[in-house]
């Protein structure tokens, strides 16, 4: 009996197998539901080390919280950054050339929670722009900009990938260039590279225009829906790898993770709401290798506290 025992003390568990990236993440979601799910998909991961293998990522709402584009919009008007100079704001808002018999007096905006229009002056809104743009316009004293934050796990995550070899890949409708800037922010482990997210058509849209004209007008190519998965399946024959694994949000990503999860893939999807939606419309594939993760809403995001 005894030689019975010291033969199972020497055989290694579950957690000693992983190597230390793997682990360091393990210990970080400790406690969380997690566990078990994580612990099934590393051990497939270390049987297929010698093969080619990729992971998906959605962004916002799964690698950062809240929404980055957002962000990136409020400090362009607070700094008066924008992607165009004060002698292209006639340009931007359709006013050059017109007659003035052609350019709107106001602006019609609905309030959806009163559904009732509030009418805006276009001049004023004009004229409160380019009023950004003068020099002697400060910031606010004692202010600062509130980013979204980045989940610790998310990143533990993609350090473990890339020791087991799986190539982390990010695919988002947000723009393509805020992903970049993210990806060089954050100084994470995607390469930028390997960052694909929504941008313009350019001139096989706009025939003779510019690409920032094309944008302007709305020409573009948005990675949303049916779109990523399309993505999702030229990215796979790009990189020739196998999909091993996809983690985004409820609602927004289903579409993708679906697919993931037919490729026989290990998909955590992020909810923050209480009814977890994502598992009645996935469960049929995933066979466990679907899981569903509650996460606390960010406290500034509403200026109250977080839900329990």
């Amino acid at each position: 009996m005894v030689g019975k025992h010291m033969f199972y003390a020497l055989l290694p568990s579950v957690s000693s197998r992983l190597n230390f990236q793997a682990q360091k993440f393990m210990n970080d979601i400790a406690n969380t539901g997690a566990e078990t799910f994580f612990s099934s998909f590393f051990k497939r991961v270390a049987r297929q080390d010698n093969k080619r293998k990729c992971s998906f990522f959605g962004f916002e709402g799964t690698i950062i919280h809240g929404s980055y584009s957002l962000a990136v919009m409020a400090s362009q008007v607070r700094h008066g950054r924008y992607g165009f100079d004060l002698e292209d704001i006639p340009s931007v808002f359709g006013l050059e050339g017109a007659p003035e018999a052609c350019i709107p007096k106001s602006h019609d905006f609905l309030v959806a929670s009163h559904e009732q229009k509030v009418i805006v002056s276009l001049k004023k809104i004009v004229e409160e722009i380019k009023e950004i743009f003068h020099p002697e316009k400060s910031t606010p004293k004692n202010c600062r900009r509130l980013l979204p934050f980045v989940y610790r796990e998310q990143t533990l995550l993609l350090e473990a990938l890339k020791s087991y070899n799986v190539i982390p890949i990010l695919i988002s409708h947000t723009e393509e260039y805020d992903l970049k800037a993210y990806v060089d922010y954050f100084e994470n482990d995607f390469d930028v590279k390997d960052v694909y997210g929504s941008c313009s058509a350019g001139d096989s849209y706009s025939g003779d225009k510019s690409i920032d004209d094309s944008m302007l007008l709305g020409y573009s190519t948005v990675l949303n829906g049916a779109r990523k998965v399309d993505k999702l399946d030229e990215l796979v024959e790009l990189y020739g790898c196998e999909i091993i694994f996809g983690a985004g949000k409820l609602g927004r990503d289903n579409q993708m993770l679906k697919k993931i999860l037919k490729k026989k893939g290990y998909v955590p999807m992020i909810s923050s709401k209480k009814n977890h939606q994502g598992r009645k419309i996935l469960k049929g594939a995933s066979r466990g290798r679907l899981h569903v993760q509650k996460v606390v809403p960010a406290m500034w995001a509403n200026n109250q506290k977080p839900s329990k």
